[in-house]
């Protein structure tokens, strides 16, 4: 760290390995955390996970990839420009990198324990693997299929969904709502 603006002094010294610095979940303020209590709180959500081989997951990614091409062929993608065998090509993910698991710290949460922290939200940079060129397409299908209904239960925003619960609460009395996404409201077919 550099020296302080205020006295001159120097902040306290942290060696290479023992901190981990980046932004936090929603506010996008810096965090800070001890390398091993950052560690524990990751903990959370990677015990239990299969380790995988790369051979793995290439045969992973290869499945990935047929199911990429049996879209591209259903959706008849190309064939008005006879450009079939490019896009195919394109959409096929080669040299993907693996998308790696990151967490960031919840800081719009209450914090129960000053040395943990607020708790933390998992994050994968899916925007990079060899599975997001299908995804684009079955996310773009569903959105058309989510924006043709004009009251599909579905959003595509939390702003959307709060203002969804908040229109069900006040038909309802104000009774019903969750904003944990667990609450299902049988009278209006929502799932909130």
């Amino acid at each position: 760290m550099e020296q302080s603006e205020e006295g001159g002094e120097r902040g306290p010294q942290i060696s290479k390995g023992e901190a981990t610095i980046q932004r936090a979940d929603k506010s996008g303020r810096f965090s800070a955390d001890k390398a091993d209590n950052y560690k524990a709180a990751c903990e959370t959500h990677t015990t239990g996970d299969t380790e995988i081989t790369g051979e793995e997951y290439n045969k992973l990614k290869q499945v990935i990839n047929a199911h990429t091409v049996s879209w591209v062929r259903m959706l008849k993608a190309g064939t008005e420009t006879n450009d079939q065998t490019r896009i195919k090509n394109n959409m096929i993910g080669t040299d993907s990198p693996i998308s790696i698991l990151y967490e960031l710290r919840k800081d719009h949460k209450l914090c129960q324990d000053e040395v943990k922290g607020p708790p933390i939200n998992p994050v994968c940079g899916a925007a990079a693997s060899y599975s997001n060129r299908l995804s684009h397409i079955i996310s773009t299908i569903l959105t058309q299929v989510w924006k043709s209904k004009e009251d599909s239960g579905v959003w595509l925003s939390t702003e959307e969904m709060i203002a969804e619960m908040k229109r069900v609460n006040k038909l309802h009395d104000d009774k019903m709502g969750s904003k944990s996404g667990i609450c299902r409201l049988p009278e209006s077919g929502y799932r909130l």
